[in-house]
Formats: C-alpha cells, sequence, structure tokens
C-alpha cells in the first residue's frame, strides 16, 4: 500500500513491479479504476501496454453522476457495442435521451472512451477481464485471516496461512486437468474431446460455451480467393449482423472478424462453426495459445533465469513447514499418535541432516570453500534484529531482547517475505499469462 497517491508513488511502485518481474517482459495490458496519477505513470513506466478502465468503477461513477432510472442499464449497452460505429451510434443516442449535453461526467467519460468502449478494445488481450474485480476479492480473501489488530509475528503468520491457500488451490486445479477426464457434452465430439485433451480445465469450459453458442449461427456465403477461403457467418434471427472468418486451409490459419481470440486467447463461436463446415477433427495448431494449455505452467518456466538457491531453499522450507501443520494437529490429540509423530520426526530429521550434509560437501567441492556444515544457522527469512550497543551498554544487553523475537525463526513467517510481491492494488496482466 502506498502512503501516498502521487505520479511519483506510482511510478516507483510500477518500477519495482517490473525488477521483480525481472524485466525480462513488460506487461500488455493494464486495468485500473481511472485515478489520474496513476494513468500518468503507466503511461511514462508501460507506454506500450494497453490501459483500460474498470468496468465496476466506471458504472458506478455513473449511477453516482446521473439520477435517471434506466440509464445504467443503456450506458452498460453502450460500453458493450462491438464496433466503433456501434458504439458511436448507440453514444450519440445515449445523449440525447437522456439530455447529458452539457452533464460534465459525461463530457469527460465520453474523452477516455478508448479506454472503456468495447469496441476500441477488441483484439487487446485482457484475457476477457473488464473490472479489477480480481483484486477486490483477493482482499476479501486476505481479510478471512486477518484482523484489526495483531501483532507484527501474528500478522506474518496469518499471511503465510493465506498464501499456502493459493498453491494448494492452484496444484488442485492442475491435478484435475492432467488426471481427469471430463465427460463430453456438445455435438462436436472430436473437437470437444481435442480440447478436453488439449486447454486446461477452466478453458475448457468456456470453450464449450462457444461450441453451445455455434449451434445458432449459419453460413451466408463462401468466397474462395486464390489460397484461402472467406466464411460469412451470421445468427438466426440477427440476419443484419454478420462476421467474416478468414480461412487458410494449408497452415491452418484462421482469422475472425470479431477478434476475440486475439483478446481471450482461445478460439470463438464462429471459428468453431468454420471447423464444422470444414469437417476438423481437431483445433488448427495455430489457435492454440500455450499459456491457455495445460502444460502451460511448465512451459512458462522454461528459459527462465532459475532463482537464487537462498530463494529456492527459503521457499521448500516455508513449503515444508506448512505441510506438516496438519499433521502436527492431528498427532496433538492423543499420547500414541503424538509418540509415533516423534518418533518418525526424528527418524527423518536424522535422514535429512545426512542428506543436507552429504550436499553441503559436494556444494563445497563444485566452490573450493570450506564451511563449518554443524555451526551453519538454521534460521531463515525474518532473523533477529540486530543489536546495537549505545554507550554504557553491557554484554547482559541480549538479556533485553524481547522474547517474542524467538518467531523469527518460525517456518510460518519465511513464505510470506518471498511471496509478500506477489499483491498489490495493481490489476495488472502479465504479458506471459496465468489462467489455468
Amino acid at each position: 500500500m502506498l502512503t501516498a497517491e502521487t505520479v511519483e508513488a506510482y511510478t516507483w511502485a510500477l518500477e519495482k513491479f517490473l525488477d521483480s518481474m525481472g524485466n525480462e517482459k513488460m506487461p500488455l495490458s493494464v486495468m485500473t479504476d481511472g485515478d489520474k496519477a496513476m494513468r500518468r505513470a503507466i503511461k511514462t513506466v508501460l507506454p506500450n501496454a494497453r490501459h483500460r478502465l474498470c468496468k465496476w468503477h466506471l458504472k458506478k461513477n455513473a449511477v453516482s453522476n446521473v439520477h435517471v432510472p434506466g440509464f445504467l442499464c443503456d450506458f452498460e449497452k453502450c460500453m458493450s457495442m462491438p464496433t466503433e460505429e456501434e458504439f458511436e451510434i448507440a453514444w450519440t443516442n445515449l445523449v440525447d435521451n437522456y439530455n447529458l449535453h452539457e452533464n460534465n461526467w459525461a463530457i469527460e467519460v465520453y474523452k477516455k472512451w478508448h479506454l472503456w468502449a468495447e469496441g476500441y478494445l477488441r483484439g487487446i488481450f485482457f484475457t476477457g477481464a473488464k473490472s479489477t474485480q480480481r483484486v477486490e476479492e483477493m482482499n476479501a480473501f486476505m481479510n478471512r485471516f486477518l484482523k484489526l489488530r495483531l501483532r507484527l509475528f501474528e500478522f506474518v503468520q496469518a499471511y503465510d496461512r493465506a498464501l499456502a491457500k493459493f498453491p494448494h488451490n492452484e496444484a488442485k486445479a492442475q491435478v484435475e486437468s492432467e488426471n481427469s477426464t471430463p465427460i463430453l457434452s456438445t455435438t462436436m465430439k472430436r473437437i470437444e474431446q481435442h480440447a478436453t485433451d488439449t486447454f486446461s480445465r477452466a478453458i475448457l469450459k468456456k470453450f464449450r460455451n462457444e461450441i453451445k453458442k455455434e449451434q445458432s449461427l449459419f453460413r451466408v456465403v463462401k468466397v474462395e480467393i486464390e489460397d484461402f477461403w472467406v466464411y460469412y457467418l451470421s445468427r438466426y434471427q440477427q440476419e443484419d449482423v454478420t462476421w467474416s472468418v478468414y480461412y487458410q486451409p494449408t497452415e491452418g490459419i484462421m482469422k475472425c472478424s470479431c477478434l476475440k481470440f486475439e483478446s481471450i486467447g482461445f478460439p470463438c463461436c464462429h471459428m468453431i462453426s468454420v471447423m464444422k463446415m470444414e469437417h476438423l477433427r481437431e483445433i488448427p495448431s495455430y489457435l492454440i495459445s500455450q499459456r491457455r494449455t495445460k502444460m502451460a505452467k511448465s512451459s512458462s518456466l522454461h528459459g527462465r533465469t532459475p532463482m537464487s538457491e537462498w530463494v529456492t531453499q527459503t521457499t521448500r522450507y516455508g513449503a515444508l513447514s506448512t505441510a506438516c501443520v496438519e499433521m502436527s494437529f492431528y498427532a496433538s490429540h492423543s499420547t500414541n499418535a503424538y509418540d509415533e509423530a516423534r518418533e518418525e520426526i526424528t527418524r527423518l530429521t536424522f535422514k535429512m541432516r545426512e542428506l543436507y550434509m552429504l550436499h553441503v560437501q559436494n556444494q563445497q567441492k563444485v566452490t573450493g570453500e570450506e564451511n563449518n556444515v554443524e555451526g551453519t544457522s538454521m534460521h531463515f527469512g525474518i532473523g533477529d534484529p540486530v543489536i546495537i550497543k549505545h554507550e554504557g551498554s553491557e554484554n547482559s544487553a541480549k538479556d533485553f531482547i524481547p522474547k517474542a523475537a524467538g518467531w523469527s525463526a518460525n517456518p510460518n513467517s519465511n513464505q510470506a517475505q518471498i511471496l509478500d510481491s506477489n499483491f498489490g492494488g495493481w490489476s495488472t496482466i502479465p504479458s506471459n499469462g496465468f489462467e489455468g
């Protein structure tokens, strides 16, 4: 949280965000609530990123500034117009119908049409997101673990418990995608089966919805132009609306005028309709975005600079400590369980200590450095405060260290320090994507 909402503060926060990402790739898209200082900072630090205003905040401001029944519904329809021409017509009608020609809010919000009108944001990759609701959901999620008055070490422990939920949920979704087979539920069995084998579970659900939408489409005409074909499609009882899909069979290239594929990263219903008419058994590889597949996570790690040994070690330490919490809870309820747990822990500790010493010895052979294995500190993450001797202080100053300092060795505090940069007020979509 920033203490000052100024251009300088937001610029600093964005620069630190890029540093934490290694400055390897710049974000493609950014979504905010419309703060002017934030917009200026984004334009300075992320000049090539496409900026979008949060739909929820726009609707909230609309209700606050135009107190006319029915306006919000019409304004939302105007925001969702699929083309630039339709948006301009809808906005003109909106201003005329509600007499907003002199309304300051309407004048100002129209000046920023390129930041919120759907027709001007087509083809920009926002993964389908239209609001910063994900940030608000994260705030609500964290509030389940945090109380109003917490000591510092209690906050770190609570924060660590909250963080432990994220990898658990992510791992659960990954296991479901890789090890379970959903029942085919559409009429396009071959295409759906290929999508099941390829896409993550979350994307598969959205892809199925596109297959269902396809059922109301029909072909108007098919035009052959050299080595590619153009399909013109319309929808049942909406004959005045058409979409064009360009398909090159030899290369498997397909492009749709709705630009939904470029915005969300998987085929739209118009493309699926062409697949059906072409009797394709699989989704063309051109339409499979790696970030949407089951292997997105493993492929995103390929080629990256490996994390430092300290970061890896501390992350493992926190994960193992968290994993033992549940076991300790059950083992503490009976004498037999407690004794068995203590025995197993002692056995495992002895074994892990041998492996650790072997690892250190191998490291010494590689680096040529001699370290005292026995005297290696077992404290990770946040350590005890440094003792500063003031004039007149005695060696007994160490006795005045608060006993609460012992919490620094608590494993629950380490993961929070490592992963703290994962949370913030920015609803920013990185260029490598992350939908499971």
